[in-house]
């Protein structure tokens, strides 16, 4: 097949799955009996933001023109960017910018700064509201969080301690005040593109990692919630750990791996001190490992067993970590039993009471999380291993590995809903894969314009600060 009609035919597949999946989830959001087994404040669609909006803020209009200017000229900027910038640093900073820049004017579509502050002043759901309790003494509050959990915001309440401290900190560096907590979260948030690239680098080289960048600035749940969730603050510590892992996984020469093997032990632990989710990151690289064991029973290698003795060596490192936290009195196991008991209280529910209840989560979580990262991209992932003949191993593994798992977390059910924020960092992921086989510069055009149609007409017509 000619290459202009390979491309136009992958364009209408992405177009035409796009389509598919949002019928899918218009007919799973219109089951009665689904939502009929929910608690009453979760009888919604899922992603959960997607409520319409019953009135527009004045300014609203132009505040999109404002956010549809900034993401095309950062889209247009890294594609220069790509083509005249050789070093990889300077490629960087330019897309740090760039992905600082969008975020920041996405999040003020509906009310301008107020938008952009709003998450921070609720202080009764998130963290910023708990910043007095630290009382200059985080050593203390941390050994205490276990005992003051139920009078902490809910969100604080749910998770370990570092997101609070985190918000501590900035305010001890640059002022307590709700905008200094609001930038210092979004610039950390805004990172998160260094490790995105290093995994997309890692499965695609480095054409594959450049052309990730673009993608990376309008994926629709990186954006939304780059500079408005905390989500975006954990984004950069768990891809880290899993940039971090993976290149583990893949490095010959010893004393890089040992380093390697040493530096994605800790960042996982840090990863693990803002937020329960990284618990996804040890799930995916226990897939990594069977399915490394499993091809070695067919290639006659022991590249599985090396995999194996590496995750082994990270594991060590996150324990060793872990006692160390525990000496200086930081007690995790009476963390997570405290966030468990708030998480089912304001819930009302565990996801295990009964098979439909069971069955409305397992598949809300996937739904959210493939509509939040973008159905156009979701659908990219889904197809270009077989429209596109992959040009990587490592890509390879890198997909099946990232699909097995999201198979695997959504019908365990450890998480509620809202899962298009709690696994953000497994979108760099789907965009990696695709970026590594994905070629054409009209397939890339269809795809970009699809993704930031998405996203901003999400983040005006929908109620998307959460």
């Amino acid at each position: 097949m000619h290459r202009s009609t390979r491309h136009t035919v992958l364009s209408i597949a992405i177009i035409s799955l796009s389509l598919a999946l949002l019928s899918l989830w218009y007919f799973y959001a219109t089951i009665p009996w689904l939502t009929s087994t929910l608690p009453g404040h979760l009888r919604r669609t899922t992603p959960v933001y997607m409520q319409p909006r019953l009135r527009f803020a004045d300014g609203a209009a132009i505040h999109l023109i404002y956010a549809c200017v900034t993401m095309i000229g950062s889209i247009a900027v890294l594609v220069l960017a790509n083509r005249f910038i050789r070093r990889s640093s300077l490629l960087l900073f330019v897309a740090f910018c760039a992905v600082l820049a969008t975020n920041v004017m996405v999040s003020r579509v509906d009310r301008g700064r107020d938008s952009f502050v709003a998450p921070y002043l609720r202080t009764r759901l998130e963290y910023f509201g708990d910043v007095p309790r630290v009382r200059d003494d985080p050593l203390k509050f941390v050994r205490n969080y276990q005992d003051i959990s139920p009078r902490l915001s809910l969100h604080a309440g749910t998770h370990p301690p570092g997101a609070v401290l985190f918000l501590w900190a900035g305010t001890k560096l640059f002022g307590p005040s709700v905008d200094v907590a609001a930038w210092w979260s979004v610039v950390v948030g805004s990172l998160a593109v260094i490790p995105a690239y290093g995994l997309a680098f890692l499965a695609g080289g480095r054409a594959g990692a450049r052309r990730a960048l673009p993608l990376y600035v309008c994926a629709p749940s990186l954006v939304i919630f780059g500079a408005t969730s905390m989500d975006a603050v954990f984004l950069t510590f768990e891809l880290s750990a899993f940039f971090l892992c993976f290149m583990a996984f893949q490095c010959r020469k010893t004393l890089p791996a040992i380093l390697l093997i040493g530096g994605a032990g800790i960042s996982l632990w840090l990863a693990s001190f803002l937020t329960f989710a990284v618990v996804l990151v040890p799930i995916l690289v226990a897939v990594r490992v069977a399915i490394e064991l499993v091809l070695d029973m067919s290639r006659k290698r022991l590249t599985g067993v090396r995999t194996f003795l590496k995750a082994s060596g990270i594991a060590a490192m996150f324990l060793a970590v872990s006692f160390v936290a525990w000496l200086v009195g930081y007690d995790v196991l009476a963390v997570v039993e405290a966030a468990m008991k708030r998480d089912h209280s304001a819930m009302q529910s565990s996801g295990y009471e009964s098979l439909q209840l069971w069955a409305q989560w397992s598949v809300g979580n996937l739904f959210a999380f493939l509509l939040g990262s973008g159905v156009a991209l979701s659908a990219a992932f889904l197809l270009v291993g077989f429209l596109h003949k992959p040009r990587r191993d490592r890509s390879v593994s890198l997909a099946v590995t990232l699909a097995i798992t999201l198979l695997i977390i959504s019908v365990c059910t450890l998480f509620s809903f809202e899962t298009e924020r709690v696994w953000l960092f497994l979108s760099p992921a789907m965009i990696a894969c695709v970026a590594a086989n994905l070629r054409g510069r009209f397939v890339w055009s269809v795809l970009l314009f699809l993704c930031v149609t998405q996203t901003l007409f999400t983040q005006y017509y929908f109620n998307t600060w959460w």
